[in-house]
């Protein structure tokens, strides 16, 4: 038996019951699920002789085709461009991030950035796969006062101060679903500062 979470290969005496010697799943990014890859017993099965053993081999080869060279999820699934706006109280939301977060295995994690308009676009190259997500809002508006701080980039050393205004509901116990469909999606979101 293969250490976990260590593929296990599959024998060259089974090669004639495989899509290839070894049938991969995979790493799933932004993931915390991995799938190993299939397994079967093939050598054991190849000493043994018989129209039982001719069975057995059937069966198990019919079980690898369904699990290891089925639909496994794809390493690399399309992305797509998301653009959308972002609404407070029917105003504008601050400036702060968006993010997709998986639903099921196999789709992959986005992010963009939310502008002072309460606009955002994720091209399709870093955009999420299409499926369900459960969405996160995270925005921040100014207080008006200037505070000292290291990411100060117009050479003070200051940076406006801002504080969070989206409830927790949009983001760390976000309640906001939403499906990604193939091609370019346009996304609205209206939330509400009352609890």
């Amino acid at each position: 038996m293969s250490l976990p979470g260590k593929p296990l290969r599959v024998p060259r005496a089974a090669k004639q019951l495989h899509c290839r010697d070894t049938c991969d799943f995979y790493d799933l990014p932004d993931s915390p699920h991995r799938i190993p890859s299939s397994f079967m017993t093939g050598n054991v099965l190849a000493r043994r002789g018989g129209v039982a053993s001719t069975r057995l081999i059937i069966c198990v080869a019919l079980c690898v085709g369904i699990i290891g060279c089925g639909k496994s999820s794809d390493p690399n699934p399309p992305r797509v461009r998301v653009t959308g706006k972002i609404t407070l109280d029917d105003q504008p939301a601050p400036a702060g991030t968006i993010v997709f977060v998986p639903v099921a295995v196999g789709q992959l994690q986005s992010q963009g950035i939310v502008q002072d308009d309460g606009t955002f676009v994720i091209e399709g190259e870093n955009g999420p796969s299409p499926g369900d997500y459960k969405v996160e809002i995270v925005c921040a508006k100014k207080t008006g006062r200037r505070v000292q701080s290291m990411s100060s980039t117009d050479g003070t050393g200051m940076i406006d101060e801002r504080v969070p205004v989206i409830p927790a509901k949009y983001n760390t116990a976000t309640t906001l679903k939403q499906t990604i469909t193939s091609g370019e999606n346009s996304l609205s979101f209206q939330l509400h500062s009352a609890k």
